[in-house]
């Protein structure tokens, strides 16, 4: 059933490499709070993106979700052996 057992070092070190990418997002949220601070109606916008965004996300997954159901749906009527 298993292949392979590998530590969980070889796994940290797959997180770990990229450290720059964690230090700019770091510092996106550092600049993107002050600007947030200094500009209040940007934080209007920034909350009406991060909906859109997620009402997007949601909506796609489930259309996704749906159309593999509907596939399971569709193959299991036509392969699944009956006992």
């Amino acid at each position: 059933m298993f292949h392979e057992i590998r530590l969980r070092n070889d796994d940290m070190t797959v997180v770990a490499s990229p450290w720059w990418i964690f230090a700019l997002a770091g510092v996106y949220f550092i600049v993107l709070s002050t600007s947030v601070l200094f500009f209040l109606p940007l934080l209007e916008r920034l909350i009406t993106g991060c909906l859109i965004f997620c009402g997007h996300l949601l909506f796609g997954s489930v259309w996704k979700f749906w159309g593999m159901r509907k596939l399971y749906r569709r193959w299991r009527r036509n392969h699944w052996l009956s006992w």
